[in-house]
């Protein structure tokens, strides 16, 4: 049998060249996706049923999806895939330094802060384990093994006082960033490879030297800490290395009352912890690969506790043998219950006892001791609070040494 094959009419032609052509461009659309990024913060769960490692999600975080205790920070992560190889990026992000007239979120610190580490209030007040947090969760990265670090300058807006802080009243939050040690103050990049790197481009200050040097963090035009509303950019400087997924990593600190204090007039915090709603906000802004469109994540302060300080002043220290000496928490509060401990040497015990004769006393925010021997001991105190319906208690500890007058 003969086979004719007959020519394609115009019309088969152009249809058979439109297919043709839908499948190339389908097929480098696949191959070639464009960059993007989006950011994503961190969701540890409830203090009676925690996540970890925590889930990371956008929107909003309430108190049934997350439980954080003010001077922690709150974990961020920006998820960058297709990147191209080779690129220096410059990406802005944003968060509110205030909110309706509180102090929100004070300044930018690693992604890790939230545990028995953490500045002024270990994870162990919840009576559980600190949350793992891994940024690289959920994405084609992994694992944190390609983790590079960038140190984070102080934050811009200092001198700042406001009525009603503790005395003695220092510039904030300046004082509390530079009380962090440096693993706290720090950016996070990981990338697939490891090639991905910070740019030195920005400039910025540290430990309290004015003198500006590069840096691949830097904050933007500073916030007017005044203001009832206030926002803070800052911008990340990085290059892409060998291109694929990449992920920036950081924290935003939880301003607290312990730094702020109360409003003398009304007794309220002067942290956003009290707000009802959510000023804890973060936002990335833009980058110079393209249009990001608008990205705001917000917390919930029904997700924030404010843990009861529990730092104290002993009257001397060194004391001498036979001599009443005495201590006071720096600060004090009606809604707050008091306990304390002596711990002594058991090799070269200073026979410190409290002035009830025992080694604990409780009830009072000032307790009275003495010893009958040269030598150290340890004076804890315990400062507890019912708040958000969860018992919180603060435990501080410090060296006293006992001398033969």
């Amino acid at each position: 049998m003969k086979t004719i094959t007959q020519p394609l009419s115009r019309a088969h032609k152009f249809f058979a060249f439109w297919i043709f052509s839908l499948l190339i461009v389908f097929s480098v659309g696949v191959i070639a996706q464009p960059p993007s990024a989006t950011i994503t913060q961190g969701r540890n769960g409830t203090p009676s049923n925690p996540v970890s490692p925590v889930n990371w999600t956008g929107g909003n975080v309430g108190n049934q999806q997350g439980h954080y205790v003010e001077c922690w920070s709150v974990p961020y992560r920006c998820v960058m895939p297709n990147m191209p190889a080779g690129t220096d990026v410059v990406i802005t992000f944003e968060f509110d330094a205030t909110h309706s007239s509180k102090q929100a979120i004070d300044f930018i610190t690693t992604y890790d802060n939230m545990n028995d580490n953490a500045v002024s209030a270990p994870h162990s007040i919840f009576g559980h384990s600190p949350e793992l947090i891994q940024p690289w969760d959920g994405t084609s990265i992994l694992d944190g093994s390609s983790e590079v670090f960038a140190p984070i300058p102080e934050p811009p807006y200092t001198g700042f006082e406001m009525s009603g802080q503790p005395i003695p009243i220092v510039p904030e939050p300046v004082t509390t960033f530079n009380s962090f040690d440096s693993d706290k103050r720090r950016i996070s990049i990981f990338s697939g490879d490891g090639t991905a790197t910070f740019n030195y481009f920005g400039t910025g200050t540290f430990d309290d030297d004015p003198t500006p040097v590069a840096t691949a963090f830097e904050y933007l035009t500073p916030a007017d800490l005044t203001l009832a509303q206030a926002s803070q950019q800052f911008r990340v400087y990085f290059n892409t290395g060998n291109g694929g997924t990449i992920i920036l990593a950081w924290g935003g600190h939880i301003a607290s009352t312990a730094t702020w204090g109360y409003d003398p007039v009304t007794l309220e915090p002067n942290s956003a912890v009290a707000i009802n709603g959510s000023p804890y906000h973060m936002r990335l802004i833009d980058w110079n690969l393209g249009n990001l469109g608008h990205q705001d994540l917000s917390l919930n302060a029904d997700a924030v506790y404010s843990a009861p300080p529990c730092d104290y002043t002993i009257i001397s220290n060194p004391f001498c043998v036979g001599e009443g000496n005495s201590a006071t928490l720096d600060q004090t509060d009606p809604a707050w219950t008091y306990s304390w401990e002596i711990v002594d040497d058991p090799v070269n015990p200073t026979g410190a006892l409290f002035d009830n004769g025992l080694t604990t006393t409780s009830g009072s925010p000032t307790v009275y001791f003495n010893a009958t021997s040269p030598g150290q001991f340890t004076l804890y105190s315990q400062v507890t609070v019912l708040y958000n319906g969860e018992i919180l208690t603060s435990t501080c500890g410090a060296e006293t040494t006992v001398v033969v007058n």
